[in-house]
């Protein structure tokens, strides 16, 4: 992987990997090194767009968020940010998804009601701390650590609210504490990115 040009290097990922998935800008391959399950995340023949492409953003953001809240990067195109190399999670459907954050979030405490509107997207909702979900973060940021130390990464990270739903978050093996999986956010400029993270927090 660490040599070539880039469509060399898109193709040979192509032609030696098992193909998982892709976005708008990247493609997802599974990776096994000595018994270890990775993916490799890829940039999309034509979409490769220099030091601001989704690699660097979501490596930046990995930096900043730490792998308590996101899935490990063992590994990257330190050149180009071509590729990048994820450890592998368990991605739940959005129900179970949704059963899980509940636990991670609540417990079997009765300090906090499970609300009504628990859905797939109650993480995005809670951490840009949305004026109907406002009173469930005030209280989980008293009481549960866990969410108390994400929200305070996230909030100055760039992220943006989209990358917060129930298809970004995995969960480590043998872990039932979830992990971002997908945290590269897709704002195109500076002014913009400081116009959310004010509307956000």
């Amino acid at each position: 992987i660490r040599s070539g040009e880039y469509k060399q290097i898109y193709n040979w990922i192509d032609k030696n990997l098992h193909y998982i998935s892709a976005g708008v800008t990247r493609a997802a391959y599974d990776l096994d090194i000595d018994d270890q399950q990775y993916v490799v995340k890829v940039l999309i023949v034509g979409e490769y767009s220099g030091r601001t492409s989704a690699n660097r953003r979501e490596i930046d953001n990995y930096e900043c968020l730490g792998k308590e809240y996101a899935a490990e990067i063992t590994d990257y195109d330190k050149q180009h940010f071509y590729w990048m190399i994820m450890e592998k999670v368990e991605v739940l459907e959005p129900e179970y998804f949704t059963r899980a954050i509940q636990q991670t979030l609540f417990g079997d405490s009765s300090i906090l009601a499970v609300p009504q509107e628990f859905d797939q997207f109650i993480m995005m909702n809670l951490l840009t701390n949305r004026p109907h979900t406002r009173y469930i973060h005030d209280n989980l940021y008293k009481v549960n650590d866990w969410y108390r130390g994400l929200y305070d990464r996230v909030k100055g990270c760039k992220i943006q609210a989209s990358d917060l739903g129930s298809d970004n978050w995995g969960f480590r093996q043998g872990s039932d504490i979830p992990v971002l999986i997908d945290y590269s956010y897709n704002i195109k400029s500076e002014q913009r990115l400081v116009r959310f993270t004010s509307f956000c927090f």
